[in-house]
């Protein structure tokens, strides 16, 4: 039986890097060297192969982003990219985009609520506290989706990300999220909305 792989890769690429999730201002400073644990959201389990070959995915990344091509061979139920935007060295900004398949799919509630839980739980183990975000329903080149969006502090940088999923044919899932120090999210957040629009979701 294999898990659905998409899930699990999108979901440790938007958690490995939260060393302490908190809301500004919502609660007082946690303490030094507090390892955070990531914890998954429930595994989905895969009944049979995908009924169709997954679909490639490629975007037009502007200038100056580091971009991590897909390795589809090695993870035939899913598509991802990562490009990374950095100065200094550091990276200021990543997107990631996706498209995965699931049995038996889901609302987009659902999934969405797993992920919220999964930071929730990895911000109460490392003894930090976030307030539960409020999940948002919308539309993606004209099907409906669901985002939300969180605060936290990663390595003394004050970080926002925003996840949005909708659904493709079938099965098949699509997500982006984008994560952004300070008033680098603000400041890319266009480059993030048009390449939603270009977005290949099937």
């Amino acid at each position: 039986m294999k898990y659905v792989a998409w899930t699990l890769l999108v979901v440790i690429s938007v958690l490995a890097a939260i060393t302490g999730l908190k809301m500004l201002g919502a609660f007082a400073r946690p303490p030094q060297h507090v390892p955070v644990t990531v914890v998954k959201p429930r595994v989905r389990h895969a009944r049979r192969p995908p009924p169709d070959p997954m679909p490639p995915l490629s975007l037009p990344w502007p200038a100056g982003w580091e971009v991590t091509p897909d390795d589809g061979g090695q993870r035939p139920y899913a598509r991802q990219i990562t490009a990374r935007l950095k100065k200094h060295g550091k990276t200021i900004a990543s997107i990631d985009a996706s498209i995965g398949w699931v049995d038996p799919p889901d609302p987009l509630e659902n999934f969405i609520d797993d992920l919220i839980e999964g930071d929730v739980v990895s911000a109460r183990k490392g003894r930090q506290a976030l307030v539960r975000p409020s999940p948002e329903q919308g539309t993606w080149r004209g099907q409906p989706s669901v985002q939300y969006e969180i605060s936290y502090v990663s390595e003394g940088d004050p970080m926002r990300r925003r996840l949005v999923v909708t659904k493709g044919t079938g099965s098949l899932l699509c997500m982006m999220v984008i994560k952004a120090t300070g008033r680098n999210f603000e400041k890319n957040l266009p480059i993030f909305e048009r390449l939603m629009d270009q977005f290949p979701c099937p």
